[in-house]
């Protein structure tokens, strides 16, 4: 990533076959083991590259000017959209734990253990930022430190299986999958609800760690902490979502078959076309050479005018052959120019990447976050960010109330706090929540 960030802590490329080659999932969990084994059976080669960025947090400017960010509600689970054009990126949440995808190996399924076993490679990755001794040494697997925020954005992440974790009596899961529901249910009922992607789709993630237990009242340290690390993630997410080598990877090269033989055979291809150029190259001096013996022999008795006239016309019709050569050259690359766009980033663009922000009750689980709280303070990060639209996913029917009272107690918040030209005192605000008085809710122990 050429982007350069005062804080941007570190920014790390791998290319995804190599990272898959050296660094393999390690799940200890059977039935886990068993939907990886079939997801890495039944899918195709992966190749490309998964990026992984690391951030502090953002300074926050005293008056912060708002976006009007258009909010969605949508019921169901995270779909991981991939965008049909490079002009819109979409980034879903990885509700992470301190260590980044800490337990997906083991027999808990919450949503890091599922967004992983849906997408293999992040296993992959924590293995490589954890044993990898040649990388720097702030790319560790952890999204705190000395217990402060650093958010991680990584993108370009291959989903390559879908895991129906929904409840469904008659396919053997009445309670579904979530959860330790997960580690109880019988292997081929799990088996049975994991639907390969052959193509991949392509998901971007951003994992910010909640605050967790608390007790009684937020506190306006902790009303800070949440605001401040979901406007960090969220600004950073716009700024790499602009980048030039990022999201340019066309998926049309999967749908070919022998994707990477054909890619191995291109670059043979290329060095046999190199050597026949130079040949040619090669020949076309030697008989440039005979050509002047041969007038050298016929020219002696012309006078000098002669010559003159014929080694210009000569130099006319060498710069014409060089001319034809250009021109089949500009023909060959337009030719190659469609499996070139699939291999290459980056893609020119014209217009800036609109940024579409998937958000669900971060932190509301096992964390024992507040709902409401938590819906009004992600909705104004993402407006302070400059977030162009978010999908808000509230799962439940409870879900959705709380969503609904989030929206609601934020429109009020912001009619009475926003200055002119769409400015906000964000002090001023954040102090405001605080005397809302939301109280921590209980861990749902899933």
């Amino acid at each position: 990533m050429s982007l350069k960030h005062p804080q941007l802590l570190c920014s790390l490329n791998f290319e995804l076959k190599t990272l898959l080659a050296e660094f393999e999932p390690e799940f200890t969990h059977l039935t886990k083991s068993l939907v990886y084994e079939k997801i890495t059976r039944s899918s195709k080669p992966l190749f490309g590259n998964l990026s992984f960025s690391k951030w502090s947090l953002f300074p926050i400017k005293n008056r912060l000017l708002i976006k009007n960010t258009v909010a969605e509600e949508k019921r169901e689970p995270f779909d991981y959209i991939t965008s049909e054009n490079d002009n819109e990126v979409h980034w879903y949440p990885n509700f992470a734990d301190y260590y980044l995808f800490g337990f997906y190996s083991g027999p808990l399924l919450a949503q890091d253990e599922l967004q992983v076993l849906e997408h293999p490679s992040l296993g992959s990755l924590r293995q490589a930022l954890i044993h990898d001794t040649s990388l720097p040494k702030n790319a560790t697997p952890l999204t705190r430190k000395n217990g402060v925020p650093t958010p991680v954005l990584i993108y370009n992440v291959p989903r390559q299986a879908i895991l129906d974790v929904s409840p469904n009596k008659e396919k053997g899961r009445p309670l579904g999958l979530y959860g330790n529901q997960f580690a109880r249910t019988n292997r081929k009922v799990v088996l049975d609800s994991v639907s390969i992607l052959s193509p991949p789709t392509w998901s971007n993630i951003y994992a910010i760690e909640a605050p967790k237990y608390g007790l009684g009242k937020y506190t306006l340290s902790q009303i800070k902490e949440i605001f401040s690390s979901c406007y960090t993630s969220f600004s950073a997410a716009c700024l790499v979502s602009q980048e030039e080598e990022n999201f340019g990877f066309d998926q049309i090269l999967y749908g070919l078959e022998n994707s990477n033989q054909n890619e191995t055979e291109k670059g043979k291809n290329d060095k046999e076309e190199e050597k026949k150029k130079d040949m040619e190259v090669e020949n076309e001096k030697k008989k440039e050479k005979e050509k002047e013996k041969e007038n050298e022999n016929v020219n002696e008795n012309e006078n000098e005018k002669e010559k003159d006239n014929k080694k210009s016309k000569e130099k006319e019709n060498k710069k014409e052959k060089e001319k034809e050569k250009e021109k089949e050259k500009e023909e060959t690359k337009e030719n190659e120019k469609e499996i070139l766009d699939c291999v290459e980033i980056p893609r020119v663009r014209k217009v800036p990447r609109k940024v579409i922000l998937h958000l669900g009750h971060w932190g509301c689980g096992t964390y024992g976050g507040n709902k409401v709280l938590m819906t009004l303070l992600q909705l104004l990060a993402a407006k302070a960010a400059g977030v162009d639209n978010v999908y808000y996913h509230t799962f439940t029917k409870i879900g959705s109330e709380c969503f609904n009272k989030g929206v609601e107690s934020l429109e009020n918040l912001l009619q009475e706090v926003t200055e002119k030209e769409n400015l906000l005192n964000i002090d001023k605000t954040l102090k405001k929540v605080e005397q809302m008085n939301f109280e921590w809710s209980k861990s749902d122990e899933n």
